[in-house]
């Protein structure tokens, strides 16, 4: 089953083109192509001396993992309204850690919220986007984890450092982004066509439905900022063939492409498991759902009503991640993936040996039935506690790597 993904990703562009026969272009990023920039060892070594975990990508601020000063104070009584205490909270521990995370204070204060994850009880994430004289800088995100009390416990993600020039040591003029960029959107497009064209048995692009909007970025490498597009549009060949669907970004100064992305998933699986039916398919806390939370007033003595929800059939490639990378393969058969290698360990020694993963049930689905507190030893019981086992470790997988629990955060 092929269909198009949503999410971070998503937000880029869609670039439609390509033929079955054809060669399928990878993806491409240009600063992941970059050796490291000079001084980058020494830099990331200062930053482990500010703090007790601190570590940077060598490509640039997207990979960073940093815990808060535990005597950080929370933010000040004041007369502001609940609902602006969170955000103003999660300013002000920025802005307190920004010599930690080699920013300027300027950098700091125009960052844009993006989002404010609140559930009532757990965590409270403030998700900020970067911006420079206030268009956004691509890709480049900080989270701020606090507590219930606003206290900040951890910073994740990063954003690109600017000194200044040096900010635009790779050509830009330092004024408006409209002085920097002489490439227009047409010219843009046009080349993200003809950069896909090579994937083509047959000569030509056609563009399919509403013309793009493209919007302007800056993209950042190794400390410098290039003006750059992204942009939406679809085509397909002239014979109609084979549409694939990519990311763009193409340098408003010159027409280089910056970053293309594959953004099509071609195998979706399908798991029975107890979880949300829609989006974002949260786990439950069990085969009873999530109503036994701890609730107040209740004591060790109290033994609340066993009740066995129902389990959902959901179909994804990926859980919350914005890299958007499978659990599975294309040609998996069993619950041994990218990131989990789930199997019923019955059998000594611990470990993978003489035990089970669980077998697809049909082409590309993992559906067994399972009901709470009934015999677990029995052949579908059992694998449908490992479906559920590679299904929780896997989301909680993505959940935490997007909060900075990276190959980057050691």
């Amino acid at each position: 089953m092929k269909r198009f993904l949503t999410g971070a990703a998503c937000a880029l562009l869609a670039v439609a083109a390509g033929s079955a026969a054809g060669v399928t272009p990878p993806n491409y990023d240009r600063q992941a192509m970059r050796a490291p920039a000079p001084g980058a060892a020494m830099a990331r070594a200062a930053e482990r001396r500010l703090a007790r975990t601190s570590q940077r990508s060598p490509a640039g601020g997207e990979g960073r993992f940093l815990w808060a000063d535990a005597t950080s104070p929370a933010l000040p009584m004041s007369p502001m309204l609940d609902a602006a205490r969170p955000e103003a909270a999660a300013r002000n521990a920025l802005t307190a850690a920004a010599p930690h995370l080699g920013l300027r204070p300027d950098t700091v204060a125009g960052a844009e919220l993006m989002e404010l994850h609140d559930l009532g009880h757990g965590p409270v994430i403030a998700r900020f986007g970067q911006k420079y004289q206030g268009i956004e800088v691509f890709g480049r995100e900080l989270k701020v984890l606090m507590d219930r009390n606003l206290r900040p416990v951890a910073y994740a993600g990063g954003f690109e450092p600017l000194n200044g020039a040096a900010a635009f040591a790779e050509g830009a003029p330092s004024a408006a982004y409209s002085a920097a960029a002489t490439y227009t959107p047409e010219m843009a497009v046009g080349r993200a066509l003809n950069d896909l064209s090579r994937s083509s048995t047959q000569p030509g692009l056609r563009q399919i439905g509403d013309s793009p909007h493209p919007a302007s970025v800056w993209y950042a490498d190794r400390g410098a900022l290039i003006p750059a597009w992204k942009f939406s549009v679809r085509a397909s060949q002239v014979d109609g063939a084979g549409i694939l669907t990519y990311g763009y970004v193409v340098s408003a100064r010159d027409g280089e492409v910056l970053l293309r992305k594959n953004l099509t998933a071609d195998a979706a699986f399908t798991y029975r498991v107890y979880a949300d039916a829609s989006s974002p398919f949260l786990p439950f806390d069990g085969p009873l759902g999530n109503a036994r939370m701890p609730f107040a007033g209740a004591t060790p003595a109290d033994e609340p009503a066993r009740v066995a929800v129902s389990a959902s059939s959901v179909t994804l490639q990926s859980g919350p991640i914005s890299t958007m990378d499978p659990w599975l393969p294309l040609a998996a058969t069993t619950t041994k993936g990218n990131n989990v290698d789930a199997y019923s360990d019955r059998n000594a020694p611990d470990g993978i040996g003489g035990d089970e993963r669980a077998p697809l049930t049909s082409s590309q689905d993992f559906s067994y039935a399972s009901t709470a507190d009934l015999d677990p030893s029995g052949e579908t019981a059992r694998r449908a506690g490992i479906v559920n086992l590679f299904y929780l470790d896997n989301y909680l997988h993505d959940f935490w790597y997007d909060h900075g629990m990276n190959e980057a955060a050691g």
